[in-house]
């Protein structure tokens, strides 16, 4: 599942309509097609081959749970599981159990944004002040900047308040503006454009400008352009949506008695 963008701002009323959704027929388009040919198995030994490798990923990396698909060139496709999606109530990973794809949600913003770049909604090299223009420093800071993290707007989440805040709320929906109001530390890492560090702050704005450009709210906009075109039918949006089915829980591993534990 992907995170959520954040807080919709003050928006256009019409939402974008996704277009080329699987399973529609474009006008003039024959009615039926020819069945596909079924993927080729993968062969015994391969397969034996990818548990095995598999299972050597999880004890190395410590993961309670882990799940992975692998696809052929011939189009056949393997998928292993191995672990617990729920060690306290001994829930097993399934090859349908929906895992958090932390920051690969960037991914799809980034996704976002070049889409209506290629529209012609939306510039590389528009400034940060036209979306937010009190920002600190918004009249230097491009789209581009925040894309591929030039930009040195500090790390949200190397404000050493933010873990107390949300251990002490580990459910709770944060917004955008609570987060980029209250734990963006003030001043700049560098001056925009001379350098580079990673800071999911950037994405968090790259959110809010989608957000202003498609006049609708992140979730939303991800869904209409991009997992309902690509017909990604299990990826939903964390908070907002219903997952297709229950998900894996996070740990972190603490060293125990007897080794690391979830």
């Amino acid at each position: 599942g992907a995170a959520p963008g954040g807080a919709s701002p003050a928006v256009a009323p019409t939402a974008p309509v996704a277009t080329g959704v699987p399973g529609s027929v474009p006008p003039g388009a024959p009615s039926s097609s020819p069945t596909p040919s079924p993927a080729p198995a993968v062969p015994a030994a391969m397969a034996s081959r990818l548990d095995r490798a598999l299972a050597r990923a999880q004890e190395s990396l410590l993961l309670p749970g882990v799940e992975a698909t692998v696809i052929f060139p011939d189009g056949s496709t393997w998928t292993g599981t191995r672990g617990m999606a729920d060690v306290a109530a001994g829930r097993p990973v399934a090859p349908t159990t929906p895992f958090a794809v932390g920051s690969v949600t960037k991914t799809f913003t980034a996704a976002l944004i070049l889409l209506y770049v290629d529209e012609g909604r939306i510039s590389l090299d528009d400034r940060l002040d036209r979306y937010l223009p009190d920002w600190p420093k918004a009249a230097s800071i491009t789209v581009r900047m925040l894309l591929n993290h030039t930009s040195g707007i500090p790390d949200f989440f190397l404000n050493p308040k933010l873990d107390a805040a949300l251990n002490k709320a580990k459910k709770r929906a944060w917004t955008a503006a609570e987060v980029l109001e209250s734990y963006v530390q003030p001043g700049a890492v560098f001056p925009p454009g001379k350098g580079w560090a990673y800071s999911n702050t950037n994405y968090l704005l790259l959110g809010v400008i989608a957000e202003q450009v498609g006049g609708a709210p992140w979730a939303t906009l991800v869904r209409q352009e991009l997992f309902e075109p690509l017909g990604l039918a299990a990826t939903y949006v964390q908070q907002v949506e219903t997952p297709p089915a229950e998900p894996a829980r996070a740990y972190s591993m603490i060293l125990g008695n007897k080794g690391p534990v979830p």
